[in-house]
């Protein structure tokens, strides 16, 4: 085009002469250049202002992607009128912008009739992605045909990672731990030729991947312009722009998802989001031995959190609140985290004693960044729920005022609590009969220091009350049966001195009670047929007050257990028909009454060093003792052995009874399984029925003195205490 306008202004310039030289110039109209620069220029400027917001995209993208490698959280996603506005948990924040409609196409100009010239061929728009290679890391992309997405390379043909290598390990002592992602990665940069000078075609778009060192081309130049065509139309409305990178912002899932280009090229990046709540769930009130609350979020899978768990609740005014675990430690708090990467935090809150029974609690939960960047948050409310009522008497009227106003069918657990100067033990079992006549009772806790003794039959067969505990009582009414054949489950006194008459008899759901302050028991059928009963814990027990006190835990069915390391004397059939008891060991008894252990099924061990004589019955039904040896720590002074002492012990085998002076009626009668008896003899007096019942014939009698006071006595006949043996063997 240059070069025809030049040839052509030759030409005039020889053919005219200087007369029409003025009209000559008249005729060269230069506005269509002009309009034609002005073009241009408005191009290029708005490529500057395109470059110009790619650039910024292309930053946002480095900071989508360096999200991704540093396994961060989408917190919050704002609409703006012109994008969005991205809040990460530990990278901050990121500006994304819509694209702008395009304007107006201007009007073409009125042209001469002649033939259209050639459009030029339009440049290519490149888009700038990111995209995950094979190894798991984010490499800068670039398109630059339409579907078409290559790796962006350096000058050696490496493809460029979005952000830079991993930190040096350390060095000396122990290894430090990989660095997180670098910022040394080039970030791709776009301009106009404009921009970069003279050598650079103005209105073409210009890259840069090493820091603007190189610059490569990747849009065309404009076209030539054809000759001059007839008049255009007004140009339509330009449409809307799209972001060179990120074309689509969606949220769903619980994730944010981040489209890159558009068409069948599009790209998507996929990065969680949370929302900063944390649901807690768990019991709006808890037991006495606590509760637990959970928490199962994703958030919490991850390793690098500082997790905060605490109980706030009112203070004895009602006013203050207190950071209870780190203050008083009224509430005892303890958190872990599951280990199979569910995200599942466990809460295991537990009142300790000093909390006011159904006071109002706050449980707060915060998770962190190590660096206190907080991420989430939850809190719930509840109760310390074992105690529905909570009463703090100032006197024993005001006591009885209180109960009247609660509503003995929903009223199920109750603390007395307070000061009163007005103890009268009418009144007081007055006022314990009506609440153990609640119709839902489960728990009674008293807990006024003036208030040691308890009426007798005060929850007589009453069936409501599950629980009963209190510190401040030391005794029970003489008379006794405070809980006999109640429905009473478990019983804490731990600070009780004395035990009465058919106290806890046939309270046949008692599995679990605390008496170990109890250094006396003054009457009979205390724990008769508590048959849920396993453990019976009395180490301060001295004494029963006389062996007539029978029947002490008769029927304990489920007994396994008894510890009564003090005790001296045991009452008679203290302990029959428990069935379940395996082992005994009293190291200070030194009487017993009879049948103390009788029918003791399970009974297979015996520890009585210091007990002389067995009175009848002692063991009798004992069908699992298999050995009885005297001299030994077991029965280490035994000399005596009453009647009918162990009939019935079907599966004892072998008696070693060397220290025994005498041995009473029917003592081994039935003993259907002994193979081997050894006895002193000599002046030892045997009952003649001691062995009936016994397969003497299968079974050797060692002595280690021939008898002298039996008449029946033939060794060579094998005679002995009325009965013929296997053998008779005199030791000595």
């Amino acid at each position: 085009m240059k070069k025809s306008l030049a040839t052509w202004g030759i030409a005039v310039l020889t053919g005219c002469t200087l007369l029409f030289m003025p009209s000559c110039s008249d005729d060269y109209d230069d506005n269509e250049i002009k309009e034609r620069l002005d073009k241009v220029e408005d191009k290029v400027a708005q490529l500057q202002e395109w470059c110009t917001t790619v650039n910024s995209e292309i930053t946002s993208l480095k900071g989508l992607v360096t999200a991704l490698e540093s396994n961060d959280y989408v917190t919050g996603v704002e609409t703006l009128e012109n994008g969005y506005k991205i809040t990460f948990s530990k990278s901050g924040s990121i500006t994304i912008l819509n694209g702008k409609d395009g304007t107006n196409g201007t009007d073409g100009k009125n042209g001469t009739n002649g033939k259209d010239g050639v459009n030029g061929k339009d440049g290519i728009t490149p888009i700038i992605g990111a995209a995950k290679y094979t190894d798991g890391l984010y490499y800068w992309t670039i398109q630059t045909e339409e579907g078409k997405i290559n790796w962006l390379v350096d000058a050696d043909g490496n493809m460029i990672r979005t952000t830079g290598d991993n930190g040096k390990d350390g060095t000396d002592g122990k290894d430090g731990a990989a660095g997180n992602n670098g910022d040394n990665a080039p970030i791709p940069v776009l301009k106009t030729g404009l921009e970069l000078g003279s050598s650079y075609i103005p209105n073409a778009i210009y890259l840069s991947v090493d820091g603007s060192q190189n610059w490569v081309k990747v849009s065309g130049e404009q076209g030539e312009k054809g000759e001059q065509g007839v008049q255009g139309p007004s140009g339509p409305e330009g449409p809307s722009g799209a972001a060179c990178s990120i074309s689509h912002i969606e949220v769903k899932d619980n994730n944010v998802i981040f489209t890159l280009g558009t068409g069948n090229a599009a790209q998507t990046l996929t990065i969680p989001f949370y929302t900063p709540i944390l649901t807690i769930t768990g019991n709006k009130e808890i037991t006495e031995n606590g509760n637990l609350f959970t928490i199962k979020n994703d958030i919490l899978k991850r390793t690098d959190l500082v997790i905060q768990t605490r109980v706030e609740s009112e203070s004895a005014d009602g006013t203050d609140f207190l950071i209870t675990r780190s203050t008083s430690n009224r509430w005892n708090v303890e958190s872990s985290l599951s280990t199979d990467n569910t995200g599942t935090l466990s809460i295991t809150v537990t009142p300790a004693s000093g909390i006011v029974f159904h006071e109002p609690a706050l449980l707060k939960v915060t998770v962190s960044t190590k660096d206190g960047q907080l991420l989430a948050s939850g809190q719930q409310s509840f109760t310390n729920g074992t105690f529905m009522g909570t009463l703090c008497a100032s006197s024993l009227e005001d006591l009885s005022q209180q109960l009247e106003e609660l509503d003995p069918t929903k009223t199920t657990d109750i603390r007395i609590m307070g000061n009163v100067d007005d103890y009268e033990e009418d009144y007081w079992r007055e006022i314990l009969s009506s609440i153990g006549a609640f119709t839902e009772i489960g728990t009674l806790d008293i807990s006024i220091p003036q208030i040691t003794t308890l009426p007798s039959k005060v929850f007589y067969e009453k069936k409501n009350l599950k629980a009963f505990k209190s510190a401040n009582i030391t005794a029970l009414h003489s008379n006794g049966s405070q809980f006999q054949r109640s429905s009473v489950e478990e019983v804490n006194l731990p600070n009780l001195q004395s035990l009465n008459e058919t106290d806890f008899s046939d309270c046949l759901n008692l599995h679990k009670v605390d008496v170990s302050g109890v250094t006396t028991v003054k009457g009979s059928q205390v724990f008769s047929h508590c048959e849920k009963l396993k453990v019976l814990n009395l180490p301060n027990l001295i004494q029963f007050g006389n062996k007539n006190y029978a029947n002490f835990a008769r029927g304990c069915y489920l007994l396994e257990e008894v510890n009564m390391p003090k005790v001296t004397s045991l009452p008679n059939n203290a302990f029959t028909d428990c069935f379940s008891l395996k082992n005994i060991n009293f190291p200070e008894v030194t009487t017993l009454g009879g049948g103390v252990f009788s029918n003791c099924h399970s009974l297979a061990s015996i520890s009585l060093p210091k007990v002389t004589e067995l009175p009848s019955n002692t063991f009798s039904g004992c069908s699992s003792l298999t050995k009885i040896q005297t001299g030994t720590t077991d029965l280490k002074n035994l000399t005596q052995i009453g009647n009918s002492a162990f009939q019935d012990c079907t599966s004892l085998i072998t008696v070693i009874m060397f220290n025994v002076s005498a041995i009473g009626n029917k003592a081994f009668s039935n003993c259907k399984s002994l193979t081997t008896v050894s006895l002193a003899g000599g002046g030892m007096t045997v009952a003649t029925d001691a062995f009936d019942g016994v397969n003497t014939e299968q079974c050797t009698l060692k002595l280690m003195v021939a008898p002298t006071n039996d008449n029946t006595y033939n060794k060579q006949n094998k005679k002995c205490y009325g009965k013929t043996w296997k053998m008779v063997d005199i030791l000595r």
